[in-house]
């Protein structure tokens, strides 16, 4: 069974890794994934990066 990670571990342990592999990585449509981090966590995952 593949571990699980949370978005922000993968884009804090992936430098460079993209919102698209994120997604992916967690089993959801990229769009869908967008909507959800935004919500959470009040920016979308290219503020995110970008800070």
């Amino acid at each position: 069974m593949a571990p699980k990670y949370s978005s922000l571990q993968l884009f804090q342990e992936n430098p460079g890794i993209t919102v698209e592999q994120v997604a992916h990585q967690l089993g959801m449509e990229t769009s869908y994934f967008i909507r959800i981090f935004k919500r959470t966590y009040g920016d979308t995952p290219k503020q995110f990066i970008k800070h």
